[in-house]
């Protein structure tokens, strides 16, 4: 039976050993107000591709808080796959990143 592995930022520079069908979710804090977001930098699509990202509503409701994104990934297939999250704003580009989040993927089956 399928597995869902849930991340987090104390996960970061984790490694992992999945198997296929096995879903991982990871869950990121962004400040979107400062034009700050998440996005995938890098991953191998063939292995664990990004199935869906969504943001879930904020902990808090003051101006400035920070909300939840989450990025749900699907092992399909044996392999493995470096999965490399940027934190930066979009229109100053991958380089402007202020953080990362990097996991390492093993799937089997």
């Amino acid at each position: 039976m399928p597995e869902t592995i849930q991340l987090t930022q104390k996960d970061n520079g984790r490694s992992l050993n999945v198997r296929k069908g096995d879903e991982i979710e990871i869950c990121l804090y962004e400040q979107f107000s400062g034009g700050y977001q998440w996005f995938v930098a890098e991953q191998d699509e063939k292995v664990l591709p990004n199935t869906s990202t969504h943001e879930l509503a904020p902990e808090e409701s003051a101006c400035g808080s920070e909300s939840p994104k989450v990025f749900c990934f699907r092992a399909v297939c044996g392999g493995r796959s470096h999965t490399l999250l940027k934190h930066f704003r979009q229109w100053e580009g991958e380089s402007s990143a202020i953080e990362q989040f990097a996991v390492d993927v093993t799937v089997s089956g």
